[in-house]
């Protein structure tokens, strides 16, 4: 099966509904389905634990937590690949702990193109991770 033909489920975890009414503007019903989401960490966990998601996105920081362990956390579950958008001024030290997870960084604010690429990207590594599964 194609890259093209996939179609990727995500969970999107913002306290802001402007980033996710934005971010789902991006998003192509062909190619991304379900889009559930959620506004902090702690419903997030109980989503996750109920139904597994191709791609977890995090605008950091949310309302219960920044969001930097469920990141790590998130991208230990079987096929499940992480993008954690952060602040500028937390970008560096959040970076350099979550990417041996895995995790996936963008510095917020993040231009739209940079977004796209970055899904680009998640689907690479998603289709790596399915391989290996």
């Amino acid at each position: 099966m194609s890259l093209k033909e996939r179609i990727y489920s995500i969970l999107i975890v913002s306290a802001t509904d402007s980033f996710t009414s934005a971010f789902a503007d991006l998003l192509s019903e062909a190619r991304y389905s379900p889009i559930n989401t959620v506004t902090s960490v702690s419903v997030a966990k109980r989503v996750l634990a109920e139904k597994t998601y191709d791609f977890v996105i995090i605008n950091a920081p949310l309302t219960d937590d920044y969001g930097t362990r469920f990141a790590i956390d998130a991208s230990g579950h079987t096929g499940t690949v992480v993008l954690l958008l952060l602040r500028m001024d937390a970008y560096e030290q959040i970076h350099a702990k979550v990417t041996p997870h895995g995790v996936f960084t963008l510095p917020k604010p993040t231009p739209i193109q940079t977004l796209q690429q970055g899904l680009r990207w998640m689907a690479a590594a998603r289709e790596r991770l399915r391989k290996l599964e």
